[in-house]
């Protein structure tokens, strides 16, 4: 079964929990390398959820404001559907980066809950 989560930190503490935060990192850093933009966070030593976070928050904040179509290709490569910015009402590019990083990190987990739990 899957689980909801509130927030970014609750989703990533999850995965943590679940021994599934690697995989998750390597999942999110092959779609954002797939849409063609550098992913400099560090894999080793595992970064905390706050600094991944953090690095998402702000990658997302520079592509809305300096290159909005290589943000619509990161949204396609991460497959993240239209319809999960259908009640999308941020106030500013700041509160929308973070509502955006929490829908990427939850189709990231998606992909990898689905892979290990379906594994043949």
């Amino acid at each position: 079964m899957r689980k909801e989560f509130d927030n970014s930190a609750e989703l990533l503490a999850y995965a943590g929990q679940q021994e599934m935060y690697e995989e998750l990192l390597f999942q999110l850093k092959k779609d954002v390398n797939r849409a063609g933009i550098s992913f400099t966070l560090k894999l080793e030593p595992e970064p905390m959820a706050g600094e991944l976070t953090d690095y998402l928050k702000e990658l997302i904040y520079r592509l809305l404001l300096e290159n909005f179509d290589q943000y619509l290709t990161l949204m396609y490569a991460m497959d993240i559907p239209e319809r999960a910015f259908r009640n999308f009402t941020p106030s500013d590019a700041v509160e929308a980066s973070e509502q955006i990083t929490f829908k990427i990190l939850q189709r990231e987990w998606l992909k990898v809950w689905t892979r290990r739990h379906y594994k043949p």
